[in-house]
């Protein structure tokens, strides 16, 4: 696609510009795979300095009765970038996402056309691999759980012609890839200014993990975690190759943990949310791979 208004140069301040070949794993919301959508994902700077997104998408036939069946098609909107805010101006998305430093985001908002509520965060693994997701509700009630993985590639291609789609492996998990993993945390306040970063380092055993000092225990109850450690409890869960997490501090603030681990890659991506009193209080992105000793 050429046009002398448009650019797909990518640049530095937003890394997710450029035509991705998306997989997107669909999930009930008891966490059990019912099929994939595949699309082509193209972000094209315009000269008004806006990035329009186009989303060409082709749900698979096991869709074929449930409401992601009607994301079939083409799909557009574009997004302003302020800061470290993203605004989605329409037509066909509507809300607000932040970045968490270089590569991250969460937002929420609604798709008009397609009818449902949205929540989604995207991680850039590497200049030409990203792990994207998110949830798409009817108001409260969760009609979709998507975790996706995508790959850069030629605008040239479109979604019905290349079969080089990217593939998650569903079955991963950190533990089983090794025992030991590590990387940084890169620590946010609620309006995304970074407050530090810092090495750290993961121990996993079978009956949850340990960073430093500070330990978690894991507790199944049926197809939910118990999940305990010093001045910490909480539940979690698994969806293929994510864990959920919700939990409360002693001191009265909630935390709530999205980890992903894409086994191709090798690498794990968390966002944890602190939250106090109906307020987001600070944000933490770590990035882990595992150790090569």
């Amino acid at each position: 696609m050429t046009s002398s208004r448009f650019s797909v140069q990518r640049s530095t301040d937003d890394a997710f510009l450029g035509c991705w070949l998306v997989t997107e794993y669909v999930f009930d919301d008891d966490g059990s795979p019912v099929g994939c959508n595949h699309q082509q994902r193209l972000l094209e700077r315009l000269e008004s300095g806006r990035v329009r997104v186009t989303q060409r998408c082709r749900p698979d036939a096991r869709l074929s009765a449930h409401p992601m069946a009607a994301f079939a098609g083409e799909w557009t909107f574009d997004l302003e970038i302020n800061g470290r805010a993203r605004l989605y101006h329409g037509p066909d998305v509507l809300g607000s996402a932040t970045s968490w430093g270089e590569g991250v985001m969460t937002g929420r908002g609604v798709w008009p056309r397609f009818g449902y509520n949205f929540a989604s965060w995207s991680a850039m693994l590497a200049p030409d691999r990203q792990l994207t997701g998110g949830r798409f509700y009817s108001a409260g009630r969760c009609v979709a759980h998507l975790i996706g993985v995508g790959r850069l590639i030629s605008a040239d291609h479109r979604v019905d012609e290349s079969p080089e789609f990217p593939n998650l492996d569903l079955a991963g998990w950190p533990a089983d890839l090794a025992g030991v993993w590590r990387g940084s945390r890169a620590r946010f306040d609620a309006g995304g200014a970074c407050l530090g970063e810092e090495p750290m380092t993961r121990n996993y055993a079978p009956d949850g993990w340990r960073e430093g000092e500070w330990g978690v225990v894991c507790q199944a109850a049926g197809a939910r975690q118990r999940v305990s450690g010093p001045g910490f409890w909480g539940v979690a869960r698994r969806v293929g190759p994510a864990l959920e997490l919700e939990g409360a501090l002693a001191g009265g603030a909630s935390v709530s943990i999205l980890e992903v681990v894409d086994a191709e890659a090798r690498m794990l991506i968390g966002i944890h949310r602190i939250v106090a009193c109906e307020q987001l209080q600070r944000v933490a992105i770590i990035r882990l791979t595992p150790n090569a000793g």
